[in-house]
């Protein structure tokens, strides 16, 4: 009589303990990839903000081609999750007042969207981050004058598994960045923002 008792609960338990295994591994996973994804939008904006300026002391300057080769070199953080779908949105940012009050406004904005591991297309900006769009100023930045990046990724993950309960979750991610120079990043071809 106890080995039967035994067999229905370890019956009645089977399932739930099945479902908590599968729902950690599920949720480590999906971590796992949002950290990665945060690790990501810090190192994009980071390699743009490397960017020297000349020593002739002009602005330093981006153009296209720099970054897709940032969303290409940025997309290999992935690994060894798939970087196909992730989106990538840069725009650089100038702090200025306007009747007494600050702005940021967007000075240039570009976007990226990985096809596959070595292949970039271009991508539609977000509303929010297109030229001379307002944007909200961090505290960190809240100064006249001031230029610093935005950087904003998004990538779709599909759990291993419990994808039929879940489905495919949106995972994005956004941090503004200081421009190491201290300068604003211009883009190649037009003129600087008026920090005024």
């Amino acid at each position: 009589a106890r080995e039967g008792i035994a067999a229905t609960e370890f019956a009645l338990v089977l399932p739930l303990m099945i479902t908590l295994y599968f729902g950690v591994i599920t949720f480590s996973d999906g971590f796992a990839v949002k950290q990665r994804l945060q690790f990501l939008a810090r190192t994009a904006a980071d390699l743009v903000g490397r960017l020297p300026s000349s020593p002739t002391g002009a602005l330093p300057t981006i153009n296209a081609a720099e970054i897709t080769n940032v969303a290409l070199a940025s997309a290999a953080i992935l690994t060894p999750y798939d970087p196909a779908g992730l989106t990538i949105a840069l725009a650089s940012v100038v702090v200025r007042l306007n009747n007494g009050n600050l702005e940021g406004r967007v000075c240039w904005s570009a976007a990226r969207k990985i096809v596959n591991q070595s292949t970039v297309a271009t991508a539609a900006i977000p509303a929010h981050l297109a030229q001379n769009a307002l944007v909200a100023v961090p505290a960190g930045f809240a100064v006249p004058g001031a230029s610093y990046l935005v950087s904003e990724v998004g990538h779709v993950y599909t759990p291993v598994v419990g994808h039929a309960i879940t489905g495919d979750v949106q995972l994005t991610d956004r941090v503004p960045w200081p421009v190491r120079s201290g300068q604003q990043i211009a883009w190649q071809g037009q003129a600087p923002c008026p920090a005024t």
